[in-house]
């Protein structure tokens, strides 16, 4: 496989050879480079590109993109809306937009393009979950809880960020049962995700009268992910020691 695609990146470096214009061979590069990883190279051959055709849509989207991973969101923003003007009402500008704006704290605008976006393609919802953490850092909770529920219900793919986002709505509406049963539903969906599992930990120590549940919890994030949060670990760890403590009083020793 990496034997044809090396093939395929020398044949277009041969095309650019013969002709450093030939924006088909460019886009290609570019393309290949980022499929290897090689941004350096990738950058070279969007900005010659550029150069030959500054409104080539491909290559402005890859500029978009660079310019997104490198926290140069005004500047993509120049970019996203030169794209919007070149072929209005992509689902990838307006998302990228509202991503954008998100990034700089301007929620009227991220809000705008999210909305802008999720009519263009109603299967995509992460355009609900980015609605849902606007309106939960805005502390409308009841709009939060609906957006969230709608990107679980759309969403066909790993989800527990949009559990999560539940779990904080229930939370910060006291409602410890239901933020439980969300974190749970998160770190479900991904194994991966420590702050569900340390969520899951630390209510449930608040909730149930049985510390043993946390008690599992917390071990079991300090045995996956004592290296992820020291802050957390420590927390994890001090909170462990409490409840092994409590139970020893009553004569019971936990493993």
């Amino acid at each position: 496989m990496l034997k044809k695609r090396n093939l395929k990146i020398n044949s277009f470096l041969e095309t650019y050879k013969k002709d450093d214009e030939h924006i088909k061979a460019i886009h290609q590069l570019a393309t290949s480079f980022i499929l290897l990883r090689d941004r350096d190279s990738a950058n070279i051959f969007i900005e010659r590109g550029l150069v030959v055709d500054a409104n080539h849509i491909p290559l402005n989207k890859l500029k978009a993109n660079k310019l997104y991973r490198d926290k140069r969101y005004l500047d993509g923003i120049r970019i996203l809306e030169k794209l919007d003007s070149l072929k209005p009402n992509e689902k990838f500008t307006q998302k990228m937009l509202g991503r954008s704006w998100y990034k700089l704290k301007n929620f009227e605008e991220a809000k705008k393009y999210f909305n802008k976006a999720k009519k263009i393609d109603q299967s995509d919802y992460k355009s609900y979950t980015y609605l849902g953490q606007i309106a939960l850092e805005e502390k409308d909770f009841k709009t939060a809880f609906f957006q969230f529920s709608m990107a679980t219900f759309t969403g066909k793919d790993r989800r527990d960020e949009e559990y999560y986002g539940l779990g904080q709505v229930n939370l910060e509406t006291k409602k410890i049962k239901e933020a439980i049963a969300m974190f749970k539903r998160a770190y479900q969906e991904n194994r991966a995700n420590y702050k569900a599992l340390y969520q899951m930990a630390t209510l449930s120590q608040e909730y149930y009268k049985d510390k043993k549940i946390a008690y599992k919890h917390f071990n079991n994030y300090v045995d996956k992910f004592e290296e992820k949060d020291s802050l957390l670990t420590n927390h994890a760890k001090e909170q462990l020691t409490i409840i092994k403590k409590y139970y020893f009083q009553k004569g019971e020793i936990l493993d």
